[in-house]
């Protein structure tokens, strides 16, 4: 129920009005796109054009391995948390610098920078950003306060971007195969194929994509959308219109 009332809130608003301010902090995610299942729909390009079974199996193939990728990359960790995860933690890291740092002596820590004053508690975990609250990874305030009491910002990492944590995840394998000469015989009538209906015009590979994901084609990937932006004449400097529309310069050409 309240997952429902969650989500009819949150279309009361525009996407684009979407923001991490009220987020749960159970989830530790700095992800906010949905860059993994346009990653998962590039690599079923293929297979989702293709017949049911072979799409399936062309899917079954891909996951498998998917797994035992990452089973590999896993054991290159040089330490307990990913090349990724360290990477922004030593970018929070080097934002750090510059920061002051006054300790109340009950494990919790101001910091501040000219107007901008942050809270840390260390014993909990949370800075007032609320930044280390939703992601897990300690944040530049954070890490301010793990130097000042001389402790590891290592040992402030959520244990979900742990190596015990991603081997768990990918820990079941999917099991390979016999092909279809070994499949089980049945006494049921064989389902044929449909007859393929020959459609007009090109194949459509690329999904339909929603109103604010913006352009689609990658030659307008660099152009920002005219979308809500106010037009104003060149020639009247009125708003509403352009110069190709405006009235002054059709009432001299006319």
């Amino acid at each position: 129920m309240r997952d429902k009332e969650a989500k009819a809130d949150l279309e009361r608003y525009p996407p684009k009005f979407w923001c991490k301010a009220f987020f749960r902090t159970t989830s530790k995610c700095d992800i906010v796109d949905n860059n993994i299942c346009e990653a998962f729909n590039g690599t079923l390009l293929e297979a989702r054009c293709k017949p049911i079974i072979p799409m399936l199996e062309d899917i079954r193939v891909l996951a498998m391995r998917r797994i035992a990728k990452k089973m590999k990359f896993v054991d290159t960790w040089k330490g307990r948390y990913g090349p990724l995860i360290m990477k922004k933690l030593i970018a929070n890291k080097k934002e750090s610098i510059g920061w002051k740092v006054d300790f109340n002596g009950d494990d919790g820590y101001e910091i501040k920078k000219g107007r901008n004053h942050f809270k840390v508690r260390l014993e909990n975990k949370t800075c007032s950003c609320r930044s280390w609250d939703l992601t897990g990874l300690p944040c530049p305030h954070a890490i301010c306060a793990i130097f000042d009491n001389g402790r590891n910002m290592e040992d402030y990492l959520d244990l979900c971007y742990s190596k015990e944590a991603y081997q768990r995840t990918y820990a079941r394998a999917i099991l390979p195969m016999n092909g279809e000469l070994f499949w089980p015989k049945t006494n049921c009538e064989e389902i044929l194929d449909p007859i393929p209906k020959k459609m007009t015009g090109r194949p459509k590979k690329k999904r339909n994509r929603e109103e604010n994901e913006g352009l689609s084609t990658a030659s307008k990937k660099t152009q920002l959308s005219r979308k809500g932006r106010i037009m104003r004449c060149s020639i009247c400097r009125q708003e509403g219109h352009t110069r190709a529309k405006c009235d002054s310069v059709r009432g001299v050409l006319g």
